[in-house]
C-alpha cells in the first residue's frame, strides 16, 4: 500500500540523511548546532570538540556572504 511504501521511505531517509547518517546534508537540527557553536551559544566542550574542529574546517560563518 502506499502507507507502506511510505514507511519504508520514510525509514531509510532518516537513516541516511538524518542527524546520525554520515552525509554532506545538514540537517535543521545540525544546523542550529553549527549557529550555536558560531555565536557563542554552545560553550567550548571536550565533548563538542570534533564537531568544533568540523565547523571550523568546513568554513561556516555567520553574516552575509562577501562580507
Amino acid at each position: 500500500t502506499k502507507e507502506d511504501v511510505f514507511r519504508t521511505f520514510h525509514t531509510w531517509a532518516l537513516r541516511n540523511y538524518g542527524d546520525s547518517g554520515k552525509t554532506k546534508t545538514v540537517t535543521l537540527k545540525k544546523y542550529n548546532r553549527i549557529v550555536a557553536i558560531l555565536t557563542g551559544e554552545e560553550a567550548s566542550t571536550a565533548d563538542n570538540s570534533k564537531f568544533r574542529f568540523w565547523v571550523k574546517g568546513k568554513g561556516f560563518q555567520m553574516g552575509e556572504p562577501g562580507e
